[in-house]
C-alpha cells in the first residue's frame, strides 16, 4: 500500500487505542458491521460528521482523517464558498504560481485594512 488509505488507518488508530470494533462504533454512534466494512475498504469513507466522531473517539486529528477520506470540514467548505479569493489562492499555490498567490494575499491584506472594527 503506497498511499495511506482511510479504512486501514482508522483500524490502526483503533488498535493503538486498544478499542474493539464495537467500542469504537458505539463511541462514534455507528453500526460495528458498517465500521468493519469501512476499515476493510469494502465501503467508502463515511460522511464528514461520522469522521469527526471517529476522530474524537480515537483522539485523532480530524483533519488528517478527513484528508485521507478526500473530504473537507464543512465549516471550511462554507468559508471557501463565501471567499472567492481562497480557491484562487489555493489554485495559484498548487500550480506554483507564487507571484499570483502573493498578489491575492496582498489584495486581501489591503482589503482587511480597509475594514474597520465596530
Amino acid at each position: 500500500m503506497d498511499e495511506l488509505e482511510f479504512g486501514p488507518c482508522v483500524r490502526e488508530y483503533r488498535k493503538a487505542k486498544g478499542l474493539s470494533l464495537r467500542e469504537l462504533a458505539t463511541a462514534a454512534s455507528i453500526d460495528f458491521t458498517y465500521l468493519s466494512k469501512v476499515e476493510t475498504g469494502k465501503f467508502p469513507p463515511p460522511s464528514q460528521e461520522v469522521i469527526a466522531r471517529l476522530a474524537e473517539a480515537l483522539g485523532a486529528d480530524v483533519d488528517v482523517l478527513l484528508g485521507l477520506a478526500n473530504k473537507v470540514d464543512p465549516t471550511i467548505q462554507e468559508f471557501v464558498a463565501r471567499q472567492p479569493d481562497v480557491p484562487r489562492l489555493l489554485r495559484a499555490w498548487k500550480e506554483g504560481n507564487l507571484n499570483e498567490a502573493k498578489r491575492i494575499i496582498e489584495r486581501q491584506r489591503k482589503a482587511g485594512e480597509d475594514v474597520q472594527e465596530p
